[in-house]
C-alpha cells in the first residue's frame, strides 16, 4: 500500500512537471509573431534632391507674392531682395553643382550686366544657394541686397559686399561641400579720411584685415583683379512672369 502511494505521488509530480514545461515553452506560431513584429520597420519616404528643391521653390513662389514676406522658409533664409524686387521677372532660380560634390545645388539668382545698359557682359548674381544632406535642405550661401555672391568659371565663389561709399569688399572662397575656405580679400578703405581719399588693399591671410601701408595696392592692380574675374551666367527660370 505504501509503495502504491509513493508511485501515485511520483506519477502526479511528473504529470505536473510535464504540464509546467508545456506552459513555459512558447508555441511556434507565437515565436513567429514575435519575430515578425520585431522586423517591422516604419518606412520613411526618401525624396530626391530635385524633389526637395522643387517643393521648396513652390513654397517660395507662394510666399513672395504676399504683402508681407517671411524671409525664413523651412528653416532656411531667402534674400531680402525678394522684398524689394518680388515682382521682378529677372529674379529666378536654377540648379548647378557649385560645391563640387556631384549633386546639383539650388541657386536663387538675378542676371545683370557688369556695366550700364546691355553692352557689358551678362552674369549671374547669386543671392542664395542650397544643397541637400540626409534628405534635408541645407543653406550654402546666404546673401542679401548689399551682400551677394558670384561664381567664377574656375569655381571660385566671390562674395561682394558694401559697407557704405568708402567700403567695398571682394572675398574669394573655395566652396567644398559645406565648407567655405578663404582664399583672398580685396577691399577699399580710407587712405586720407580728411580728404575723403580711398585706396585699395589686399590680404590672403585674414578675411577681416585692417587697411595698412603694407597691404595697400594701386588702383591699377585692383582694376586688373576686378577685370580678370570671369563670372558664370546661368539660365534662370523666373519666379514670376512679366
Amino acid at each position: 500500500m505504501k509503495k502504491s502511494v509513493v508511485s501515485l505521488m511520483l506519477i502526479t509530480s511528473l504529470a505536473l512537471a510535464a504540464c509546467g514545461v508545456e506552459q513555459n515553452v512558447p508555441s511556434v506560431s507565437s515565436q513567429n509573431t514575435t519575430q515578425t513584429n520585431s522586423n517591422v520597420v516604419e518606412e520613411k519616404e526618401i525624396k530626391t534632391p530635385n524633389e526637395i528643391y522643387d517643393e521648396f521653390v513652390e513654397k517660395v513662389k507662394a510666399e513672395i507674392v504676399k504683402d508681407e514676406i517671411n524671409l525664413e522658409i523651412d528653416g532656411v533664409n531667402i534674400g531680402d531682395v525678394f522684398i524689394y524686387e518680388k515682382q521682378n521677372p529677372v529674379l529666378g532660380y536654377c540648379k548647378a553643382d557649385i560645391n563640387n560634390d556631384g549633386v546639383l545645388d539650388l541657386l536663387f539668382c538675378e542676371n545683370t550686366y557688369d556695366v550700364e545698359g546691355e553692352e557689358g557682359n551678362l552674369y549671374s548674381v547669386v543671392y542664395d544657394a542650397y544643397t541637400v544632406e540626409d534628405g534635408e535642405l541645407i543653406q550654402l550661401l546666404d546673401g542679401w541686397a548689399r551682400n551677394r555672391f558670384q561664381i567664377c568659371e574656375d569655381g571660385t565663389v566671390v562674395k561682394i559686399s558694401s559697407g557704405g561709399a568708402a567700403y567695398t569688399y571682394y572675398h574669394l572662397y573655395e566652396l567644398t561641400g559645406k565648407e567655405m575656405k578663404f582664399k583672398k580679400e580685396y577691399f577699399t578703405d580710407y587712405v586720407d579720411r580728411d580728404n575723403d581719399k580711398i585706396g585699395w588693399f589686399v590680404s590672403d591671410t585674414d578675411p577681416n584685415a585692417d587697411a595698412t601701408e603694407d597691404n595697400m595696392i594701386s588702383d591699377e592692380e585692383a582694376n586688373d583683379f576686378i577685370n580678370g574675374l570671369k563670372f558664370v551666367k546661368y539660365e534662370l527660370t523666373p519666379f514670376t512672369e512679366e
